[in-house]
């Protein structure tokens, strides 16, 4: 894929994680392009990630999943941004629809992180942004997480981001794939993706309680809002109320719940609502759960 950027201003770093398919080749083939290709032993995204950021050098980082693609004309567009902008980070859209070339229009909004959080919903995805180096320099990914380690790593970042660049110019082709975590649909998996986005809440949750001002209403709507989609997960996955009832008293157990009664969207708004009683969770298992 061409990019406006010279060798010396790109770093393409391979982090091979057991895949049936070795790229150790692709060094050979682009040379000096690539600066660094490292095979583990099908250890995780998490731990791949964590070792990428661990052999990197370059003042910005982009994270590339390995079946996905970064969109040519849209991505330039981004490395513009960075070039005239010099923000901490860019945040851009995504697409998991065949991409074609299309002509720019870029909106743009530039804010802190803490601002992006505190009122709009963000991306969770950790390839939606491009990171100054400093602002992630710190983070690293939960290794033991399995489901949503974005959701944290992502939150972390923003509240180091002193300038970012929100943009609505679609820059990556995100390939939807069966066989992904996400994607695994037996008991054993969706007890486990649940579980883990639960510990991530937790975990923000404490973030929350660690600060004050804008910073903990930022981090107060990103915990209530992804309470919200645990709770929605819920009843999508399992279809069932007895579940639903456990979990939700955990959360209450734990401060998370009932959510808070805020205008964040429509959509939050409305959910809550039905969500915070009995009634209203029964109708909501009826509707999205499909069984009792």
């Amino acid at each position: 894929m061409a990019l406006p950027l010279d060798d010396n201003e790109r770093e393409i770093i391979v982090v091979e994680d057991g895949s049936p398919m070795p790229c150790g080749n692709i060094a050979e083939r682009y040379g000096k392009q690539i600066r660094y290709v490292n095979r583990k032993q099908n250890l995780g995204v998490s731990a791949a990630r964590n070792y990428g950021l661990s052999q990197s050098t370059g003042q910005y980082i982009q994270f590339v999943d390995g079946d996905d693609t970064l969109i040519g004309n849209g991505y330039a567009e981004i490395i513009e941004l960075l070039r005239n902008k010099k923000p901490d980070a860019v945040a851009f859209n995504f697409t998991n629809s065949q991409p074609e070339p299309h002509d720019i229009k870029t909106n743009c909004l530039t804010l802190s992180g803490i601002e992006l959080m505190k009122n709009y919903n963000i991306r969770s995805m950790v390839w939606c942004y491009i990171y100054k180096r400093c602002v992630i320099s710190e983070i690293r990914f939960d290794e033991a997480t399995a489901y949503a380690e974005d959701d944290e790593f992502v939150t972390r970042a923003l509240l180091n981001a002193k300038t970012i660049v929100s943009t609505d110019t679609t820059a990556y082709y995100y390939r939807e794939r069966a066989s992904s975590a996400v994607g695994n649909k037996s008991e054993e998996k969706i007890a486990h993706r649940l579980n883990d986005i639960r510990s991530v809440i937790g975990r923000i949750a404490v973030l929350r309680n660690e600060n004050t001002g804008e910073a903990h209403k930022a981090l107060a709507r990103r915990t209530a809002q992804l309470t919200m989609n645990y709770i929605y997960l819920i009843i999508v996955l399992t279809g069932r109320k007895k579940e639903l009832d456990i979990r939700i008293d955990d959360l209450k157990r734990n401060n998370l719940f009932p959510l808070p009664l805020k205008l964040f969207t429509a959509k939050y708004l409305a959910f809550s609502i039905m969500a915070n009683n009995n009634v209203g969770r029964k109708v909501l298992v009826g509707m999205l759960g499909g069984r009792w």
